[in-house]
C-alpha cells in the first residue's frame, strides 16, 4: 500500500546551511528576560477562556521583542505566582501579543479578574 501526498500537504522548509543547536546557551539567554507589561484589552470568549492583548510598557523593549510560532511566555502575577502561556498572535503582528488564557488554577483565575490597564 502506498500513500500519495498532495503537494499542499507537504511543508517545504528553506535550506538549512548548518545543523541546528537546540542546546546553545546564547540563544536561551536571549529569551530569558523579564518585561514589565500591561493588559491593553480583554475579550471574553467563553465562561472559562479570555483573550488578552498584552503590551510591553517600554517602547524600546517592545520593538526588540521577537518570538517564533509555538513559543510561550511566563506570565507572573505578583503575590500569586506565574504560569506558562502560549502566544496566540502571529510574530508579524507588532505592538502587542495575544494570550488566550483558560481559567484553570490560582494564577489564571486572578488573571481572569484583571482589567484593562493591569500590570503583569
Amino acid at each position: 500500500m502506498s500513500t500519495v501526498l498532495h503537494p499542499y500537504d507537504v511543508t517545504k522548509e528553506s535550506e538549512i546551511l548548518e545543523p541546528l543547536d537546540f542546546n546553545r546557551r546564547s540563544r536561551l539567554k536571549h529569551y530569558d528576560k523579564t518585561f514589565r507589561s500591561q493588559i491593553i484589552n480583554v475579550i471574553r470568549l467563553t465562561d472559562k477562556e479570555k483573550l488578552f492583548h498584552v503590551r510591553i510598557i517600554d517602547p524600546a523593549e517592545r520593538e526588540r521583542f521577537t518570538f517564533l510560532p509555538g513559543q510561550f511566555v511566563m506570565v507572573e502575577v505578583p503575590g500569586y505566582g506565574e504560569v506558562p502561556i502560549s502566544i496566540s498572535s502571529s510574530p508579524s503582528q507588532k505592538g502587542f501579543i495575544e494570550l488566550c488564557i483558560r481559567q484553570a488554577g490560582v494564577v489564571t483565575s486572578v488573571l481572569h479578574k484583571a482589567k484593562r490597564g493591569a500590570i503583569v
